[in-house]
C-alpha cells in the first residue's frame, strides 16, 4: 500500500522528484570517489583502490541505465520501482566498497550507506523505504560476519553462533585491514554498528517527517492553484457574457486578456480580441490617460473613434482584488468597463429638448449633437466645428469663449436667426474642456409703419 503522501501525484511531477533523487546519487558517487582517491593520493591509504574505483564506475553505468529507463517510463508505479532498484543497487555497491576499504577500520565510509536513506521518501513507497532501511542494516551488520573476532565475542558472550568468514564463498569481499597496528575491541565495534543502525533509523524518520511537511505544502499549493483556476474561469465567464463592454487588461503590457462579446462588437475588434494591445485596437484621443487608468485605476471620460465616429466614452478601471484573481503568469490585471456617454448620459435628456445642442471637444471637433441639431446639421461627429458652425463672412471660432465659462450671442446661421448660449466645462483631466452650444431660434420681427 502506498502511504507516502508525496507519491500521490502525476507522473510528470514524480519525474521531477526523480531527477532530484538522481542528482543526489550523482553527488554521493562523486563524493565517494573523492573519499577514495584523495587519501590514496596523499599516501594515507595503503590499500589498492582500483577494485573500489571500478565498482564506482559500474555503479555510475547502472545508474545511467536506470535513469534512462525512468525517463522513458509513463507509469508512476514503474518509476518508483526503478527508483527503488537504483537505491538498492547503490546501497549494495557502497556496502561492498566499505568492506574493500577496511570495513570497521574505516568507519566514516559507512556514512555513504546511511546518507541515501535521506533520498528514499522523495520517490519511494513506504514499504520500499523500509526495504531500503533493512538493506542498509544488513550491510552494516555484515561486518560482524566478516570479522572473526566479533563472531567469537558474540558466541562467548551471548551464545549466538554466526557464520564464520571462513565458510563464506571466496568471491565475497572480506573486510580488509587498513591499519594492522590499530586494533579495536569487539564491544567497541558492536557499539559503533548499533549506533550507525540507530542513526540510519533517525535519518529515515527525519526524512519521512520532512516529506510530510513538504507534502502538506504541495497539497496546499495545489489547492490554491485549483482555487485560482476556478476564480479565473468564473471571472472569464462573467466578463465574456457581460451585457456591457468590459475587458481584462494586463497592467504591465496593455494586452487584452479577456473581452466581453459586447466589447468586441462595439469596437469591431478582430476575433479573437485576446492578445491584442488595447491602444492599438482602439483609437483613443489620449493614450497616456488610458495607460494611467490601466496602471492605477480610476474613472475618466475619453474620446475615441468608434465605427468611424468620434464618441465620448466613460471609462472605469480598477485592479483585480488580491482576494480573488489578481494575476496570471505574475502579470497584474486591470478590469475596465466602457460606457458610451452620448447614449446613456446625454441622449435621453438632450434629445427631448426643442433647442439644438452641440458639444465641441478641446480639439475643435464636434463630439455630440442632439436630435434637434441633427435635423439642421446632420451627423457631423468628428467634423471640425469651424465647418459645421461657420458664419457667413466670419472665420473666427465664435464658440471659443475661453477663458470665460459662459456667454450668450446672437447670430445668423444658415439663414436662420439664433440666440447661442455657450457653456464651457472641464470634463476630465484627459479630455480638457468641452464647449456646449445651445441654439435657440428667434422669431423674425418686422417694423410696422
Amino acid at each position: 500500500m502506498n502511504r507516502n503522501p508525496l507519491c500521490r501525484r502525476d507522473v510528470e511531477e514524480l519525474r521531477e522528484f526523480k531527477r532530484l533523487f538522481d542528482y543526489a546519487w550523482w553527488s554521493l558517487i562523486a563524493m565517494a570517489c573523492v573519499a577514495l582517491i584523495l587519501p590514496w593520493y596523499l599516501g594515507l591509504n595503503p590499500l589498492d583502490i582500483s577494485p573500489a574505483v571500478a565498482l564506482l564506475i559500474a555503479m555510475t553505468v547502472v545508474q545511467l541505465f536506470l535513469n534512462d529507463r525512468a525517463q522513458r517510463n509513463t507509469s508512476a508505479a514503474r518509476l518508483q520501482m526503478l527508483a527503488a532498484l537504483s537505491q538498492g543497487l547503490g546501497l549494495l555497491g557502497m556496502g561492498i566498497i566499505w568492506h574493500l576499504m577496511g570495513g570497521l577500520q574505516n568507519p566514516t565510509f559507512a556514512a555513504f550507506i546511511l546518507l541515501p536513506l535521506l533520498l528514499g521518501p522523495l520517490v519511494l513507497n513506504t514499504w520500499q523505504q523500509y526495504c531500503v532501511l533493512g538493506l542498509s542494516w544488513m550491510l552494516l551488520f555484515s561486518a560482524i560476519v566478516l570479522a572473526p573476532n566479533i563472531n567469537s565475542f558474540i558466541d562467548e558472550r551471548y551464545g549466538i553462533r554466526l557464520l564464520h568468514s571462513g565458510l563464506l564463498s571466496a568471491w565475497l569481499p572480506k573486510s580488509r585491514s587498513v591499519f594492522p597496528e590499530v586494533t579495536t575491541t569487539p564491544p567497541y565495534d558492536l557499539l559503533m554498528l548499533v549506533t550507525y543502525a540507530i542513526t540510519g533509523w533517525a535519518l529515515h524518520a527525519t526524512s519521512a517527517a520532512i516529506t510530510k511537511i513538504v507534502a502538506r505544502t504541495l497539497n496546499r499549493n495545489r489547492s490554491l492553484q485549483a482555487d485560482k483556476a476556478r476564480s479565473e474561469h468564473l471571472i472569464d465567464d462573467l466578463i465574456a457574457h457581460s451585457t456591457s463592454p468590459e475587458i481584462l487588461v494586463a497592467s504591465t503590457s496593455g494586452k487584452i486578456v479577456k473581452a466581453s462579446r459586447r466589447f468586441a462588437e462595439y469596437f469591431e475588434l478582430a476575433h479573437p480580441a485576446e492578445g491584442q494591445y488595447l491602444l492599438d485596437a482602439i483609437d483613443f484621443h489620449y493614450p497616456e490617460v488610458i495607460k494611467r487608468l490601466i496602471r492605477d485605476g480610476g474613472d475618466d471620460i475619453q474620446g475615441a473613434r468608434v465605427k468611424g465616429r468620434q464618441m465620448m466614452l466613460r471609462i472605469r478601471a480598477g485592479p483585480m482584488s488580491r482576494a480573488g484573481t489578481m494575476s496570471r503568469d505574475d502579470a497584474p490585471l486591470s478590469r475596465m468597463s466602457v460606457e458610451q456617454c452620448e447614449d446613456r448620459c446625454w441622449r435621453g435628456a438632450l434629445d427631448a429638448m426643442e433647442e439644438m445642442v452641440l458639444a465641441i471637444d478641446s480639439e475643435g471637433g464636434v463630439c455630440f449633437v442632439n436630435e434637434a441639431a441633427s435635423e439642421l446639421f446632420g451627423e457631423p461627429f468628428g467634423a471640425p466645428a469651424s465647418d459645421v458652425l461657420r458664419l457667413d463672412g466670419i472665420q473666427a471660432p465664435w464658440w471659443d469663449i475661453a477663458p470665460l465659462d459662459f456667454a450668450r450671442r446672437s447670430l445668423t446661421l444658415r439663414k436662420r436667426n439664433f440666440v447661442a448660449i455657450i457653456r464651457r466645462k472641464r470634463i476630465a483631466a484627459g479630455i480638457g474642456a468641452i464647449t456646449y452650444v445651445i441654439l435657440q431660434e428667434r422669431a423674425q420681427t418686422y417694423a410696422v409703419a
